[in-house]
Protein backbone atom coordinates (compact mmCIF):
# COMPACT_ATOMS: atom_id res chain seq x y z
CA UNK A 1 0.00 0.00 0.00
CA UNK A 2 1.34 3.31 -0.94
CA UNK A 3 0.23 5.25 2.21
CA UNK A 4 -2.48 5.11 4.71
CA UNK A 5 -5.45 6.19 4.79
CA UNK A 6 -6.38 9.93 5.16
CA UNK A 7 -9.62 11.99 5.82
CA UNK A 8 -10.47 15.43 5.07
CA UNK A 9 -9.07 18.48 7.05
CA UNK A 10 -11.13 19.10 9.97
CA UNK A 11 -11.16 22.79 9.41
CA UNK A 12 -11.84 22.27 5.90
CA UNK A 13 -15.92 23.29 5.29
CA UNK A 14 -16.81 22.68 1.67
CA UNK A 15 -20.24 22.84 -0.27
CA UNK A 16 -21.36 23.07 -3.73
CA UNK A 17 -22.16 25.97 -5.30
CA UNK A 18 -25.34 25.61 -6.67
CA UNK A 19 -28.12 23.00 -5.84
CA UNK A 20 -27.34 19.74 -6.90
CA UNK A 21 -30.02 18.16 -9.33
CA UNK A 22 -32.02 14.81 -7.74
CA UNK A 23 -34.17 14.33 -10.57
CA UNK A 24 -36.86 16.16 -10.07
CA UNK A 25 -36.38 19.58 -11.35
CA UNK A 26 -34.98 20.21 -15.29
CA UNK A 27 -37.31 16.96 -16.71
CA UNK A 28 -39.57 18.88 -18.44
CA UNK A 29 -39.44 19.25 -22.17
CA UNK A 30 -38.14 21.87 -23.30
CA UNK A 31 -40.19 24.60 -25.42
CA UNK A 32 -39.97 25.06 -29.30
CA UNK A 33 -38.26 28.17 -29.88
CA UNK A 34 -40.81 30.77 -31.65
CA UNK A 35 -40.59 31.42 -35.63
CA UNK A 36 -40.85 34.29 -37.39
CA UNK A 37 -44.23 34.68 -39.16
CA UNK A 38 -43.08 33.22 -42.23
CA UNK A 39 -44.81 34.27 -46.07
CA UNK A 40 -45.02 30.92 -47.73
CA UNK A 41 -44.33 30.81 -51.40
CA UNK A 42 -43.91 27.01 -51.85
CA UNK A 43 -43.83 23.80 -50.26
CA UNK A 44 -41.90 20.52 -51.19
CA UNK A 45 -42.57 17.06 -49.23
CA UNK A 46 -39.84 14.16 -48.78
CA UNK A 47 -40.33 10.86 -47.33
CA UNK A 48 -37.16 8.89 -45.81
CA UNK A 49 -36.12 6.04 -43.03
CA UNK A 50 -34.21 7.38 -40.29
CA UNK A 51 -32.45 5.85 -37.23
CA UNK A 52 -31.44 7.77 -34.46
CA UNK A 53 -29.37 6.52 -31.01
CA UNK A 54 -31.88 6.09 -28.61
CA UNK A 55 -31.36 7.81 -24.99
CA UNK A 56 -31.04 5.40 -23.20
CA UNK A 57 -28.24 2.19 -22.83
CA UNK A 58 -29.72 -0.95 -23.82
CA UNK A 59 -32.93 -0.07 -25.92
CA UNK A 60 -33.54 -0.05 -29.43
CA UNK A 61 -32.63 2.68 -31.77
CA UNK A 62 -35.55 4.96 -32.47
CA UNK A 63 -36.15 4.39 -36.55
CA UNK A 64 -39.44 4.94 -38.73
CA UNK A 65 -40.35 7.21 -42.40
CA UNK A 66 -40.21 10.60 -41.06
CA UNK A 67 -41.47 13.77 -43.72
CA UNK A 68 -39.03 16.63 -44.58
CA UNK A 69 -41.12 19.35 -45.23
CA UNK A 70 -38.98 22.07 -46.70
CA UNK A 71 -41.04 25.46 -47.01
CA UNK A 72 -39.65 28.33 -49.35
CA UNK A 73 -40.59 31.21 -48.08
CA UNK A 74 -39.60 35.36 -48.57
CA UNK A 75 -37.38 36.81 -46.82
CA UNK A 76 -38.22 37.88 -43.39
CA UNK A 77 -35.43 40.30 -43.05
CA UNK A 78 -33.88 38.90 -39.89
CA UNK A 79 -31.03 40.59 -38.73
CA UNK A 80 -27.76 39.30 -40.50
CA UNK A 81 -24.40 38.79 -38.76
CA UNK A 82 -21.58 40.73 -39.94
CA UNK A 83 -18.75 38.89 -41.50
CA UNK A 84 -15.11 39.22 -40.42
CA UNK A 85 -12.34 39.34 -42.03
CA UNK A 86 -11.20 35.33 -40.84
CA UNK A 87 -14.30 33.83 -41.45
CA UNK A 88 -16.15 34.11 -38.17
CA UNK A 89 -19.54 36.25 -37.57
CA UNK A 90 -18.03 38.52 -34.96
CA UNK A 91 -16.49 40.87 -37.33
CA UNK A 92 -13.79 40.78 -34.97
CA UNK A 93 -10.73 38.40 -34.90
CA UNK A 94 -10.43 36.33 -31.84
CA UNK A 95 -7.12 37.70 -30.50
CA UNK A 96 -8.53 41.19 -30.43
CA UNK A 97 -10.88 40.65 -28.43
CA UNK A 98 -10.00 41.59 -24.58
CA UNK A 99 -9.92 39.06 -22.13
CA UNK A 100 -12.55 39.54 -19.41
CA UNK A 101 -11.60 41.60 -15.91
CA UNK A 102 -10.39 39.16 -13.29
CA UNK A 103 -13.12 39.98 -10.99
CA UNK A 104 -13.91 37.77 -8.32
CA UNK A 105 -12.75 33.72 -7.86
CA UNK A 106 -12.40 31.62 -11.23
CA UNK A 107 -12.76 27.95 -10.38
CA UNK A 108 -9.78 25.86 -11.23
CA UNK A 109 -11.27 22.66 -13.66
CA UNK A 110 -11.05 19.63 -11.66
CA UNK A 111 -10.33 16.34 -14.52
CA UNK A 112 -11.84 13.19 -12.48
CA UNK A 113 -12.59 10.00 -13.81
CA UNK A 114 -12.98 7.04 -10.93
CA UNK A 115 -14.32 3.12 -11.19
CA UNK A 116 -16.49 2.34 -8.42
CA UNK A 117 -16.36 -1.29 -6.99
CA UNK A 118 -18.03 -3.26 -4.61
CA UNK A 119 -17.62 -2.11 -0.90
CA UNK A 120 -18.09 0.88 -2.09
CA UNK A 121 -14.24 1.56 -3.27
CA UNK A 122 -13.50 4.22 -5.53
CA UNK A 123 -10.23 3.64 -7.76
CA UNK A 124 -9.79 7.88 -8.90
CA UNK A 125 -7.78 9.33 -11.39
CA UNK A 126 -7.73 12.93 -11.16
CA UNK A 127 -5.39 16.04 -12.00
CA UNK A 128 -6.46 20.11 -11.89
CA UNK A 129 -5.71 22.35 -14.76
CA UNK A 130 -2.25 23.57 -15.39
CA UNK A 131 0.97 22.28 -17.02
CA UNK A 132 2.93 22.30 -13.71
CA UNK A 133 0.15 19.37 -12.65
CA UNK A 134 0.53 15.66 -12.95
CA UNK A 135 -2.38 13.00 -13.02
CA UNK A 136 -3.25 11.54 -9.09
CA UNK A 137 -4.05 8.02 -8.64
CA UNK A 138 -5.95 7.00 -5.08
CA UNK A 139 -8.23 4.86 -3.86
CA UNK A 140 -11.18 6.12 -1.40
CA UNK A 141 -14.09 4.62 0.42
CA UNK A 142 -16.68 7.48 -1.19
CA UNK A 143 -18.88 6.40 -3.73
CA UNK A 144 -18.05 8.92 -6.53
CA UNK A 145 -20.74 8.52 -8.85
CA UNK A 146 -22.82 10.45 -5.89
CA UNK A 147 -20.62 13.55 -7.21
CA UNK A 148 -22.63 13.23 -10.44
CA UNK A 149 -24.77 16.17 -10.09
CA UNK A 150 -21.85 18.61 -8.64
CA UNK A 151 -20.71 21.05 -11.33
CA UNK A 152 -18.82 23.19 -8.91
CA UNK A 153 -17.89 22.89 -5.33
CA UNK A 154 -16.05 25.52 -3.17
CA UNK A 155 -14.42 24.53 0.15
CA UNK A 156 -12.47 27.03 2.77
CA UNK A 157 -10.51 27.19 6.14
CA UNK A 158 -11.68 29.21 8.76
CA UNK A 159 -9.92 32.73 7.65
CA UNK A 160 -8.27 31.54 4.80
CA UNK A 161 -8.71 31.76 1.45
CA UNK A 162 -11.45 30.71 -0.62
CA UNK A 163 -11.01 27.50 -3.37
CA UNK A 164 -13.74 27.11 -6.22
CA UNK A 165 -13.46 24.21 -8.66
CA UNK A 166 -15.34 23.14 -11.91
CA UNK A 167 -15.79 19.39 -11.72
CA UNK A 168 -15.91 17.75 -14.83
CA UNK A 169 -16.48 13.67 -13.97
CA UNK A 170 -16.21 10.65 -15.91
CA UNK A 171 -17.72 7.78 -13.56
CA UNK A 172 -17.97 3.94 -14.23
CA UNK A 173 -19.91 1.29 -11.86
CA UNK A 174 -17.91 -2.14 -12.01
CA UNK A 175 -19.36 -5.05 -10.27
CA UNK A 176 -17.94 -7.90 -12.56
CA UNK A 177 -14.74 -9.00 -10.11
CA UNK A 178 -12.72 -10.29 -13.26
CA UNK A 179 -13.67 -6.76 -14.78
CA UNK A 180 -12.16 -5.19 -11.76
CA UNK A 181 -8.85 -7.22 -11.78
CA UNK A 182 -8.41 -6.62 -15.77
CA UNK A 183 -8.67 -2.81 -14.78
CA UNK A 184 -6.36 -3.00 -11.99
CA UNK A 185 -3.95 -5.57 -13.85
CA UNK A 186 -3.85 -3.16 -16.74
CA UNK A 187 -2.69 -0.14 -13.67
CA UNK A 188 -0.28 -2.14 -11.74
CA UNK A 189 -2.26 -2.35 -8.98
CA UNK A 190 -3.68 -4.99 -6.84
CA UNK A 191 -7.73 -5.54 -5.27
CA UNK A 192 -5.57 -7.10 -1.95
CA UNK A 193 -3.46 -3.69 -1.56
CA UNK A 194 -6.56 -1.78 -0.98
CA UNK A 195 -6.44 0.71 2.23
CA UNK A 196 -8.70 -0.53 5.43
CA UNK A 197 -10.35 2.44 5.71
CA UNK A 198 -13.19 3.71 8.28
CA UNK A 199 -16.58 3.27 8.18
CA UNK A 200 -17.21 6.70 9.83
CA UNK A 201 -15.58 9.24 7.86
CA UNK A 202 -14.80 10.01 4.23
CA UNK A 203 -10.64 8.49 3.38
CA UNK A 204 -8.78 8.64 0.91
CA UNK A 205 -5.16 7.03 0.34
CA UNK A 206 -2.50 6.63 -2.69
CA UNK A 207 -2.46 4.35 -4.99
CA UNK A 208 1.06 4.70 -6.00
CA UNK A 209 4.10 4.50 -3.42
CA UNK A 210 5.05 8.25 -4.58
CA UNK A 211 1.14 8.72 -4.34
CA UNK A 212 1.52 11.89 -2.01
CA UNK A 213 4.44 13.53 -3.92
CA UNK A 214 3.02 17.09 -2.72
CA UNK A 215 0.84 18.10 -5.75
CA UNK A 216 -1.73 20.53 -5.70
CA UNK A 217 -4.02 18.28 -7.21
CA UNK A 218 -4.09 16.72 -3.41
CA UNK A 219 -5.85 19.78 -2.19
CA UNK A 220 -8.28 19.17 -4.46
CA UNK A 221 -8.78 15.57 -3.19
CA UNK A 222 -9.19 16.72 0.23
CA UNK A 223 -11.59 19.32 -0.36
CA UNK A 224 -13.29 16.62 -2.43
CA UNK A 225 -13.99 14.59 0.92
CA UNK A 226 -14.25 17.28 2.79
CA UNK A 227 -17.12 18.04 0.60
CA UNK A 228 -18.52 14.03 1.07
CA UNK A 229 -18.10 14.20 5.09
CA UNK A 230 -20.44 17.27 4.84
CA UNK A 231 -23.07 16.93 2.59
CA UNK A 232 -22.17 13.14 1.78
CA UNK A 233 -26.04 12.34 2.75
CA UNK A 234 -27.82 14.76 0.06
CA UNK A 235 -25.16 14.08 -2.27
CA UNK A 236 -26.06 10.41 -1.84
CA UNK A 237 -29.77 11.01 -2.00
CA UNK A 238 -29.63 13.23 -5.06
CA UNK A 239 -27.80 10.26 -6.64
CA UNK A 240 -30.53 8.09 -5.81
CA UNK A 241 -33.30 10.34 -6.92
CA UNK A 242 -31.67 11.21 -10.40
CA UNK A 243 -31.23 7.22 -10.68
CA UNK A 244 -35.07 6.67 -9.86
CA UNK A 245 -35.96 9.35 -12.50
CA UNK A 246 -33.88 7.56 -15.42
CA UNK A 247 -35.38 3.95 -14.57
CA UNK A 248 -38.85 5.61 -14.64
CA UNK A 249 -38.27 7.45 -18.35
CA UNK A 250 -36.28 4.32 -19.83
CA UNK A 251 -39.85 2.29 -18.57
CA UNK A 252 -41.65 4.76 -20.38
CA UNK A 253 -39.27 4.69 -23.66
CA UNK A 254 -39.65 0.41 -23.38
CA UNK A 255 -43.39 0.89 -22.92
CA UNK A 256 -44.07 3.65 -25.67
CA UNK A 257 -41.18 3.40 -27.93
CA UNK A 258 -40.59 7.19 -29.44
CA UNK A 259 -40.76 7.57 -33.37
CA UNK A 260 -38.58 9.71 -35.19
CA UNK A 261 -40.42 13.37 -35.57
CA UNK A 262 -40.75 14.92 -38.67
CA UNK A 263 -39.08 17.94 -39.68
CA UNK A 264 -40.12 21.33 -41.22
CA UNK A 265 -37.16 23.61 -42.91
CA UNK A 266 -37.64 27.37 -43.79
CA UNK A 267 -35.49 28.31 -46.84
CA UNK A 268 -35.32 31.76 -48.40
CA UNK A 269 -32.50 34.16 -50.29
CA UNK A 270 -30.99 36.84 -48.10
CA UNK A 271 -30.56 38.76 -51.46
CA UNK A 272 -33.93 39.26 -52.22
CA UNK A 273 -34.20 36.53 -55.27
CA UNK A 274 -37.51 34.40 -55.08
CA UNK A 275 -37.12 31.04 -54.19
CA UNK A 276 -37.08 29.04 -57.36
CA UNK A 277 -35.83 31.59 -59.41
CA UNK A 278 -32.57 29.34 -60.38
CA UNK A 279 -33.93 25.84 -61.23
CA UNK A 280 -34.27 24.64 -57.43
CA UNK A 281 -35.70 25.41 -54.07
Amino acid sequence: MASGPEGAPVATVAMPCHPVPDGTVGTAPRESPELPEFEVLGMHDFEMDVVEHSSFPGLPPVEGRIRLRVHSVADPGLPVLAQGSNGDSSGVSWKEVPAPAAEGIFPRMAFVSAWVFEGPVSLVRCRLDGPEEEDLLFWSNVDFRHFGGVGSFQAQEVGGDLRMYGLLLAVDEVSDAGERDQILSWLGLDWAEVPLFSMLEPQFAGAREDGFSGAAAWGLVRDMHALYRDHGQALASAHAGRQEQWQARRAEALANPPRPQDVNVFFWRPDGTPPGKEGGL
